[in-house]
């Protein structure tokens, strides 16, 4: 294998570094875009708030960590020169430092969702709230002792400084036991965010159909779960830090990008069924002919339009009435004689017949109406 040039900057993708950047990418793209329709033309909450927010962050995670890809992350130590052994461990420690950030945002905004579909169950709202405290007690547990790991920081990445006596580091067990703490607590929660809302809906009115779509998107959801125990068996190379560390914790960066683009799809996907099928029924709507629209059960007559139940919201002054809604009229006509076509001026004429009114044509109409009780 050729030396690796001292000099260089930037190692070509390829193996585990270029799934990093491909694999977080394209998460990524489709949880921006969940994201934005399920915000789209409504009024934001705080669920949606945090999303957005989350969102941001999880941005910022992706790029870091592509970044880290292209500078040691997901390299062997046998590709690595000074730099980007040090370069690869800096980017990667402020990466994490970033991905527990748009992980306790998200999970915030999917148990404020579940908060507000709980409805008055105190039982369910009770368990919500912890959730979330258990969310953030894990995010502050592992924010902080990232930071406070090596003291100044900066001896994450220069382990020359803890050599020379200028800076301090904890053993490495107590990073591999704030590890597995974050995992298992993430672990927890993904799995309480994909049955809690199962329960709810078990005691709903919903058709089975319904009920079923239900419960695959929550499935879908508890795939983060997986990926998230999947990740848990790299975290012990934290312990073995010379043997190609930032090729293992390559992994951790994977799935945890992964992992929270899962959660972004998750939450957006049961707003942007709503929103296609919204979209789906206009387009059909417009499609028809106007006397389609109502049905083709329905009666248009000059003047009128068919009855229809008013839309939900919309009060009685939108509803248009004909005035035989609340009754009948008949309306008779009789001709004899042969028939002459009008034309302009024809009502200034004189149009009794001229044997002194006692010819045989003429029009006669009778009306007969009257009220439904």
């Amino acid at each position: 294998m050729a030396p690796v040039d001292p000099n260089a900057r930037y190692i070509p993708l390829q193996g585990l570094s270029l799934a990093i950047v491909v694999v977080s990418l394209i998460f990524l793209f489709f949880s921006v875009l969940a994201v934005i329709g399920k915000t789209y033309n409504r009024v934001l909450g705080l669920d949606d708030g945090l999303m957005l927010l989350g969102t941001v962050v999880y941005i910022a995670a992706v790029t870091l960590s592509s970044y880290a890809a292209f500078v040691g992350l997901g390299s062997r130590d046998a590709k690595l020169n000074q730099f980007f052994a040090e370069e690869g461990k800096k980017y990667f420690t402020i990466w994490i430092l970033v991905y527990v950030h748009a992980l306790a945002t998200i999970k915030s905004s999917i148990c404020i969702t579940i908060l507000r579909i709980a409805g008055t169950s105190n039982s369910m709202r009770i368990a919500v709230w912890a959730l979330l405290a258990i969310t953030w007690a894990s995010y502050l547990v592992t924010f902080i002792g990232d930071m406070l790991f090596c003291r100044p920081i900066e001896a994450s990445w220069k382990p020359e400084l803890v050599v020379s006596g200028q800076a301090y580091c904890a053993p490495m067990e107590l990073m591999i036991g704030l590890s597995h703490t974050a995992t298992g607590s993430t672990v927890a929660t993904d799995l309480a965010c994909a049955v809690l809302p199962g329960i709810i809906l078990w005691n709903t009115q919903m058709n089975k159909k319904a009920k079923v779509s239900a419960y695959v998107l929550l499935s879908f959801a508890s795939m983060a779960s997986v990926v998230t125990i999947i990740r848990a068996f790299y975290i012990t190379h934290y312990n073995t830090p010379l043997d190609n560390l930032l090729f293992w914790v390559g992994h951790i960066a994977l799935l945890s990008n992964m992992e929270i683009g899962i959660g972004c799809i998750a939450i957006s996907v049961p707003t942007l069924r709503r929103f296609f099928v919204r979209k789906g029924d206009s387009l059909q709507a417009s499609s028809k002919k106007p006397w389609d629209r109502h049905g083709s059960k329905s009666l248009i007559t000059f003047g009128s339009l068919p009855n229809q139940e008013p839309e939900s919201g919309s009060g009685s002054r939108s509803r248009f009435r004909k005035p035989t809604d609340t009754g009948f009229s008949l309306t008779t006509v009789h001709a004899q004689g042969d028939w002459e076509r009008l034309r302009d001026g024809d009502s200034d004429k004189n149009l009794q017949p001229e044997d002194g009114g006692h010819g045989t044509s003429g029009i006669r109409a009778d009306y007969m109406s009257g009220n439904v009780l």
